[in-house]
């Protein structure tokens, strides 16, 4: 195999850097690396590895692609796919370890510079220096990988509330929360669009600034000032995530009655309607908003922290919304019409996939229509959007302010 010209092992240096166990080692003893590598050229198809052989190579990707592949169980399963800058073989080459998967050129060329193990070997006995920044390279990896957060859902933490922040974000929520609920509500009707998109936001928005607050705020001191047990933790915690959502019905139900135009009664009369699948929709909608909006966040590959807060917030929205919206239909259906008993409005908004089952016997038509009622309810796209929405402007906008003053 050809050796590399200076040009090419400058080159090479730069491509060594980008190796887990080359990271942190100096340019010079990089240099002096390249300089035993050799050039390979793969087409298409051809193997640098073999499951289960031993390994005598390392290679450094010039151009081109690869891909590995690992047999287990009889069947085939892609590792990943490496592109420029990667190296391969790398944290097997010492003891010339089996390969663990196989690994072939991917793109019909793939230029390589090979090092020989033997050659790695005598370069880390050699040169100390060397050896000490390859074992700070590995240490540094290990301790990016052993700094993964992973929380439990219940043992969640609340960050630092500044309730100026929260109240500038629920502002903003709140319109975008009125629109969503006056078309679902006009949806749920049976009309196309709704009479009023901001209907009484003169009483929304300084309630849905209080709402926000509380949820963010009744979370916080409960952190802080009720330590769970240890022999009743778990029982402990479950019950410290649901209180949030349990405390601020009450004002929930009135934002409700703010958007329940078709029913004639006064707010202070029509709030509690609905109101106990409505606690069930205000558990689910605070556990989404704080406890499982970081449970996501913590999970999400990013360093940024606002598209943490975003992803995430989508994530635990969609979850929050698609389990919250059967509570949502029958405490909205009982505001709207308190005349009718909760198995008179589920009945209603089941009819819709009723008039559907046609190919269904009429026997169990009525149990599937009941079903698909629960698992696909009608709007539950509409509402779901509402509360991702929601997740994301208020815990984006949150974390926006945090990162900027």
């Amino acid at each position: 195999m050809p050796e590399l010209n200076p040009q090419e092992a400058q080159d090479a240096v730069a491509l060594l850097k980008g190796s887990t166990i080359f990271r942190y080692c100096t340019n010079e003893d990089l240099l002096t690396i390249a300089q035993h590598l050799k050039k390979r050229v793969f087409q298409k198809g051809e193997k640098l590895l073999e499951q289960g052989q031993p390994t005598h190579h390392m290679y450094v990707i010039v151009s081109g692609s690869i891909l590995r592949l690992r047999k287990e169980n009889d069947q085939i399963h892609q590792i990943d796919h490496h592109t420029h800058t990667t190296t391969v073989n790398s944290l097997h080459i010492l003891r010339k370890e089996n390969a663990f998967s196989t690994v072939e050129a991917n793109s019909d060329v793939l230029h390589t510079y090979v090092l020989e193990s033997d050659d790695f070997r005598k370069e880390l006995e050699r040169n100390p220096r060397f050896s000490r920044d390859v074992i700070f390279s590995l240490s540094k990896e290990v301790r990016k990988q052993t700094k993964v957060m992973r929380t439990p859902l219940l043992e969640q933490q609340s960050k630092k509330i500044r309730y100026f922040y929260v109240s500038v974000a629920a502002a903003i929520e709140s319109f975008y929360r009125s629109a969503l609920n006056s078309l679902l509500n006009a949806k749920l009707l049976g009309q196309k669009l709704p009479t009023s998109w901001f209907p009484n936001m003169a009483v929304q928005l300084p309630t849905r600034i209080l709402y926000i607050n509380g949820f963010k705020g009744i979370r916080s001191v409960l952190d802080e000032y009720a330590p769970p047990p240890e022999e009743t933790r778990d029982l402990f915690r479950l019950g410290l995530v649901v209180t949030p959502g349990l405390i601020m019905t009450p004002i929930s139900s009135i934002l409700e009655a703010c958007n329940a135009d078709k029913n004639p009664e006064p707010i202070h009369r029509k709030w509690i309607r609905g109101y106990v699948p409505r606690a069930l929709r205000e558990v689910i909608f605070g556990v989404g908003l704080n406890q499982l909006s970081d449970y996501c966040e913590e999970r999400v590959p990013a360093r940024n922290t606002l598209i943490k807060s975003v992803l995430g917030s989508m994530i635990a929205g969609a979850i929050a919304g698609y389990l919250s919206h059967v509570p949502h239909n029958l405490s909205t259906m009982k505001m709207i019409d308190p005349s009718k008993t909760y198995l008179e409005h589920f009945h209603k908004f089941s009819q819709h996939w009723s008039s559907k089952l046609h190919q269904v016997p009429p026997k169990i038509r009525p149990i599937a229509s009941g079903v698909l009622a629960v698992v696909l309810p009608r709007g539950v796209m509409i509402r779901t959007t509402q509360i991702t929405g929601s997740f994301i402007i208020l815990n984006g906008t949150i974390t926006l302010l945090q990162n900027f003053f």
